[in-house]
């Protein structure tokens, strides 16, 4: 497997908040780019805006998962 490319880099990261950042308004979050999927869940309760939240990331790549990661997320105000 090559190494991404800045720009893929750059998607990926984007990817990444976009879903992160769904999870903590709306408990889950979901996208894909280039074969990937990333799914995201916010673990536990909503907090109050500016708190961080735990969220579960899980990364995958023809259904396979090839990680998965506990974050702490800022939630931030909608």
């Amino acid at each position: 497997m090559r190494h991404p490319t800045q720009p893929e880099e750059n998607m990926i990261a984007a990817v990444l908040q976009s879903v992160s950042e769904d999870a903590c308004r709306h408990g889950m979050g979901s996208g894909c780019f280039h074969g990937f999927e990333f799914k995201a869940m916010r673990i536990g309760r909503r907090g109050r805006p500016g708190a961080m939240a735990r969220v579960k990331i899980v990364v995958s790549q023809d259904g396979e998962v090839i990680e998965s990661r506990l974050l702490d997320v800022l939630n931030d105000p909608l």
